[in-house]
């Protein structure tokens, strides 16, 4: 796991109505396969306890290398320990928001993406840690981007102004995704690791 993830740092949800609900409630239709559905049919929404086995099977169906990707280091399965904070966030210094699918009367999590308030440091509470994920056959087709459009006022709401994301410097579409969203975006490398900050929007 990355920074904050070790000492279970991650993040949060909030709905952008409610703690609660979906973030928006585009048409959704069964799709077979990630070539049968549009960008309209993802629902945005906060993940829940409910989603325990969901995002499971979601972690398992990432590719290696998407696992390495995503954990800097092949991450071969979950803790119980880990499952429970990673679907059960506090909603307000840890938001975590899924991307879902409806296959067949289902839901499948396609994407996921959280941020968690850094601890207290010289510049104040304000610089959250943020994560994004998405499953291999989806992506490059604007989920992650997504994802992060919806946290971004969750986060502001909270007195979040800066994201920091850490990820591997062989991950380029991550940089690219950020950079449309925050032009201004700043990167460091760290080793092996991209440390990469913006301020919100």
């Amino acid at each position: 796991m990355t920074g904050n993830e070790k000492g279970h740092r991650e993040s949060t949800v909030q709905s952008a109505q409610e703690i609660g609900g979906e973030l928006d409630s585009p048409r959704v239709r069964h799709s077979e396969s990630a070539s049968d559905f549009g960008i309209d049919d993802i629902r945005i929404r906060r993940i829940s306890a409910q989603d325990r086995q969901r995002f499971l099977e979601f972690f398992r169906g990432l590719s290696p290398a998407t696992n390495a990707l995503r954990f800097l280091a092949l991450k071969k399965q979950l803790s119980g320990e880990e499952l429970i904070y990673l679907t059960e966030p506090d909603g307000t210094r840890h938001v975590a928001l899924v991307a879902v699918l409806t296959e067949n009367g289902r839901e499948r999590i396609v994407g996921a993406a959280r941020f968690i308030v850094l601890p207290d440091s010289a510049g104040g509470n304000d610089h959250a840690e943020l994560a994004v994920t998405v499953a291999d056959e989806f992506q490059g087709k604007g989920i992650g981007a997504r994802l992060v459009l919806h946290l971004i006022p969750l986060a502001k709401r909270h007195g979040v102004r800066v994201f920091e994301l850490y990820a591997s410097s062989r991950n380029t579409r991550i940089w690219r995704m950020v950079k449309r969203l925050a032009p201004q975006a700043a990167r460091v490398v760290e080793g092996a690791v991209f440390h990469i900050t913006f301020p919100l929007p």
